[in-house]
Formats: structure tokens, C-alpha cells, sequence
């Protein structure tokens, strides 16, 4: 029996209002051809239509009650200072817990909230913030094509 292979891929802030026109348009050749191949739909959003919250959802099949996520930084009334939501922050656990744990493997890459990336065995993720070069890989690795565009360093 062959191996099923799936790839979800999310485009944050691209509806299909965007992406059906562009599309046929002829502007999108590889994205076109998955979706023709393959399965596309809309997607309805979190009530509050954030990323922070709505990345968050998908991976672990939550609403945002559930796990806790809503925006991606919050103020901090003690310090006054901002304060950067986690992947760790969120409760619920992400489907690539659930894949490992009945022997499948995954891989994720840049998904907002996953930072500091952390995955299971025989998976991969690979985290948006490139904060740190050793905290943005699970398994941690730094290979000389990871690094930190000079762009983010402001």
C-alpha cells in the first residue's frame, strides 16, 4: 500500500477572494496546479479574525477559549511593557503530538505561533521568529543556510 502523503498549505491574510482571481489569471502556476489536483476551500476564521489566534486553532483544533491564544502580544500592567505571546503559552495539544503519537511524522514550517519551534520525534518544525538560530529548528540544528536576515535584526 503506498505511503498517503498530505500537504496543508495555509496562506495567512490570502482569501480565495485574492487567490481565485490571481489564480486565474495565470499569476499562480504551481499553487493552480495543487489546487486543481488536490482539494481548496474557504476557511472561516476564529470570531475574533486574528493570526495569533487562528494559526493557533488549526494546529490544535481548538477555539481560542480553548486554548488561549488570541493576539500575538499583550501589555504588561506591572512593567507597562509588551509582552510576546509563545507557542508554549497555548494550552491544547498540536496535531503533530497526535501524529507521533500514533507513529506518523510531520513537519511544520513557518507557522505563527510555534516559536520556540519544539516537535516530536521524527518530525521537523521550523518557527516564523528568528530570534535565536539555535531555538528556531526542533531538531535543533544550524545548518549555514539557517540564519538570521539582517532585515529582523532592527
Amino acid at each position: 500500500m503506498p505511503t498517503m502523503r498530505i500537504l496543508v498549505i495555509g496562506l495567512d491574510a490570502a482569501t480565495m477572494d485574492l487567490i481565485e482571481p490571481w489564480a486565474a489569471a495565470g499569476h499562480l502556476p504551481a499553487l493552480t496546479g495543487l489546487m486543481n489536483e488536490g482539494a481548496s476551500a474557504r476557511l472561516l476564521s476564529t470570531p475574533n479574525m486574528h493570526s495569533a489566534s487562528a494559526w493557533t486553532s488549526i494546529l490544535t483544533g481548538l477555539n481560542p477559549g480553548r486554548h488561549g491564544l488570541f493576539v500575538f502580544s499583550d501589555r504588561d500592567f506591572a512593567t507597562g511593557k509588551q509582552v510576546f505571546f509563545k507557542g508554549g503559552d497555548r494550552t491544547g495539544e498540536v496535531i503533530s503530538s497526535h501524529l507521533a503519537r500514533h507513529g506518523l511524522t510531520s513537519g511544520l514550517l513557518n507557522v505563527p505561533m510555534t516559536y520556540p519551534a519544539q516537535c516530536e520525534p521524527g518530525s521537523f518544525m521550523v518557527s516564523p521568529c528568528l530570534a535565536r538560530r539555535e531555538l528556531i529548528t526542533s531538531p535543533v540544528r544550524s545548518p549555514p543556510t539557517v540564519f538570521r536576515p539582517k532585515i529582523l535584526a532592527t
